[in-house]
């Protein structure tokens, strides 16, 4: 599923912020030893750093410096923490293992999204984990989860999570853009 189908459902701000080049791009997963999915290169190109369902989804940004490395190595932490108490819990391989899970994004119900590294980054599944333990497996593209996610129709999900089904709200469908950080705030002029 294309990007143009979610920025139909959920409109990208005029001006995103944390929006990397193509060079930062290349040199970010360089640095990560890690080729991102092109789509979520895109994605992050139209929609920079903020939360999809007005506040309560996000899609991690590695040009927010500020939260991408916190966010991401703060879930893989905790997972590793988890896997070393439960095995069985994370049956899977965390970053930067060969096929290991690789957080993208979460939500304000404490779930994380991770892609499963395994092969072509074009077609990675997404993982869903829910504490205490709940996993569930989805083989969509970043986009077309995302659009599934807010229109209600990711399979399983509503069933394995408990979740609630969104309203067919305003709401659901805009997207809170992060404030960009204003350098000069606090110099006065002379």
């Amino acid at each position: 599923m294309p990007i143009s189908e979610l920025k139909n459902l959920v409109a990208p701000p005029e001006s995103p912020v944390c929006v990397g080049t193509t060079s930062d791009w290349k040199t970010f997963e360089a640095r990560i030893g890690l080729r991102l999915p092109k789509e979520y290169c895109a994605l992050l190109k139209e929609y920079g750093s903020g939360d999809f369902l007005n506040g309560e989804l996000g899609i991690f940004n590695p040009f927010d410096v500020d939260a991408y490395e916190r966010q991401v190595h703060l879930r893989l932490k905790t997972m590793r923490e988890r896997k070393e108490r439960s095995p069985e819990e994370v049956a899977c391989a965390l970053f930067p293992d060969e096929g290991g899970l690789y957080p993208f994004g979460a939500d304000d119900n404490s779930r994380t999204y991770f892609w499963v590294t395994d092969g072509d980054p074009e077609s990675w599944p997404i993982a869903c984990f829910s504490p205490p333990n709940t996993w569930l497996l989805l083989h969509y593209s970043l986009s077309e989860f995302l659009v599934r996610f807010l229109t209600n129709r990711l399979n399983g999900f509503l069933e394995a999570f408990g979740a609630m089904p969104l309203p067919d709200d305003e709401w659901v469908f805009r997207f809170r853009p992060k404030v960009a950080a204003n350098p000069k705030r606090g110099k006065r002029k002379r």
